[in-house]
């Protein structure tokens, strides 16, 4: 597990999103991206951790596949849903690489 994080930071890095691991969080803190600055921060004391490859690569896919004006809008409650789900679909992506080798 630990080699799919480092390849999805590595990811991150690579495609110029800055990347916050950190173990000062409360477990209840959700992960998070922030699209205007092109960031994410992992919560690394995540309850599942089994869980935190999708958590990551989810993230990822926000800062990727949204741009300003859709965070901005995500913010409404109408409108979250498909943006959360075009998100998992990003995951998904980025993660069948890891679990699906020939």
């Amino acid at each position: 597990m630990q080699e799919i994080i480092n390849n999805l930071f590595n990811y991150a890095l690579n495609h110029d999103i800055g990347v916050v691991y950190t173990d000062k969080l409360m477990p209840e803190t959700k992960s998070f991206a922030d699209i205007p600055t092109r960031s994410i921060v992992i919560n690394a004391n995540e309850p599942n951790q089994q869980q935190l490859p999708l958590i990551i690569a989810h993230e990822i896919s926000h800062v990727v596949q949204c741009d300003t004006n859709d965070a901005q809008l995500n913010f409404s409650t109408a409108l979250k849903p498909h943006y959360e789900q075009k998100a998992n679909i990003g995951a998904i992506d980025l993660l069948i690489p890891f679990y699906h080798r020939r």
